[in-house]
């Protein structure tokens, strides 16, 4: 997918910069003419779809082919903004290259091949970045919550006009749960038993973080049968009692109970 053309008048954006994302549908880049109020002019926005967050998701890393087709993608990238005359190119990995057992390798590869840095984003640097982008580095008038919800990951800012800005971020995106919970197209019906049963296995390996998010997932779906609340609530609040989250533990012990007082939890 690209644009054409600048439509604006070029002579208000004497300087171009290009910024490259690495996320897990697509590789995108954007290059824009940048006003003195920091206002953009697209004149490049294109995306090479390469599915790193799957490969990562299923193999831990990407692997030698994967890398050379991300490196090939930046040399055309980098090569477009040199044309158009970009003051700068920056190339950010997000969730896929953050979880990626070989993301220092593709960093080498990436500035060996092209004199650019790769430079990977945690949660909370992705995180600031999206309240810049959302509001193009104006002053913030009131608190405000901006969330970005991507392919593999989710970030949260809270800002406002006199206190720091705060940011968390969620190993959990669109087509990381789409990958995990839909297998039909046109999607079915949420499958909680099938998650259910995923969810056990967690607990039962000592994967306590993802018996929580899918308990947590089951819990929110709306598909869950009334007899099954206490118990899920049951064993979410283990899930999170062997976390030592300690409180969250308690409040889901009380639900169960609440939700069938026969429910034993000592």
């Amino acid at each position: 997918m690209s644009s054409g053309p600048p439509s604006g008048d070029t002579a208000a954006f004497p300087v171009s910069g290009a910024a490259v994302d690495l996320g897990s549908n697509s590789v995108h880049l954007l290059i824009a003419g940048i006003g003195s109020d920091q206002s953009l002019d697209p004149l490049v926005d294109e995306s090479v779809f390469l599915g790193l967050g799957d490969k990562v998701a299923a193999d831990g890393r990407l692997g030698r082919t994967v890398r050379a087709a991300v490196v090939g993608t930046l040399i055309d990238y980098a090569r477009i903004a040199r044309d158009l005359g970009a003051a700068s190119t920056t190339f950010v990995g997000t969730e896929p290259i953050r979880r990626a057992g070989d993301a220092a390798t593709l960093a080498r590869d990436v500035e060996a091949a092209t004199g650019l840095a790769l430079h990977v984003l945690n949660h909370e640097e992705e995180a600031y970045l999206t309240v810049i982008g959302v509001t193009s580095g104006r002053r913030i008038g009131r608190e405000t919550l901006i969330v970005d919800i991507g392919g593999g990951s989710s970030e949260f800012c809270i800002v406002g006009p006199t206190k720091p800005p705060h940011a968390v971020g969620l190993r959990l995106g669109g087509a990381s749960l789409t990958a995990r919970h839909v297998s039909g197209d046109p999607p079915t019906r949420y499958d909680w038993q099938g998650n259910h049963r995923k969810a056990q296995a967690a607990l039962k390996a000592r994967d306590y973080k993802t018996a929580i998010i899918i308990f947590t997932e089951i819990l929110a779906s709306g598909r869950l049968p009334k007899a099954w609340l206490a118990p899920t609530l049951y064993m979410r609040g283990k899930a999170y009692r062997e976390s030592k989250q300690y409180k969250l533990a308690i409040d889901d012990y009380t639900a169960a109970v609440a939700a069938d007082p026969k429910m034993d939890v000592a």
